[in-house]
């Protein structure tokens, strides 16, 4: 019981944190976002049922699962190639305690979606919007975000340690361009 109860304890207060964290961010990004991108649908529609049957929602989500495939063959494509040159970066499950859970596919769903939460209402919802209206030039409204994005992904086992930040600010260009022409859904799904 006591094992439980810490278990379920400890789900409870990441839930919040990453509720306190998506806030932090998809507050003042969305307020920003409908001043340099007032012909988009806010974020507060989502608790209308008509939002999710809108066309924007549906074209977000065939966006975002395309680009979801087509990021795996780049990264795919991309070791290959960086191998070649002499990068290395491991592709092994860091996670072998979870096969045995009754439910082994919930772990890697929940960092999928915190991290997809966190990133996107961070680094393309608020700050797309934010180096827009600072800069007011969507090229660097679109590239500071990536880099900074992508480089914070520095800390996982790889040679040479910039490997992980060169390949995902192709990927973070892709995100915000997204994030521009199809919403926050199209991203936030592909990052998913």
């Amino acid at each position: 019981g006591a094992f439980v109860g810490g278990e379920a304890l400890s789900a409870l207060v990441d839930a919040l944190g990453l509720v306190l964290a998506a806030l932090a961010f998809a507050l003042p990004g969305e307020a920003l976002a409908r001043r340099v991108f007032p012909g988009k649908a806010p974020l507060s529609k989502v608790i209308r049922g008509s939002f999710w049957r809108s066309r924007e929602v549906f074209v977000a989500a065939i966006v975002g699962c395309s680009m979801a495939m087509l990021h795996g063959a780049y990264v795919t494509l991309f070791y290959l190639g960086a191998e070649r040159l002499g990068a290395w970066s491991p592709q092994s499950w860091p996670y072998w305690d979870i096969v045995a859970t009754p439910f082994p596919w919930l772990y890697p769903l929940t960092i999928g979606l915190s991290a997809a939460i966190n990133e996107e209402f961070a680094f393309r919802l608020f700050a797309i919007a934010f180096f827009l209206r600072l800069t007011k030039r969507r090229w660097a409204a679109i590239v500071i975000p990536a880099v900074l994005w992508a480089f914070l992904h520095s800390n996982y086992p790889q040679e040479p340690i910039y490997i992980r930040g060169v390949e995902l600010t192709v990927v973070g260009i892709v995100y915000g361009l997204v994030f521009v022409r199809y919403g926050f859904f199209a991203s936030f799904i592909s990052h998913f």
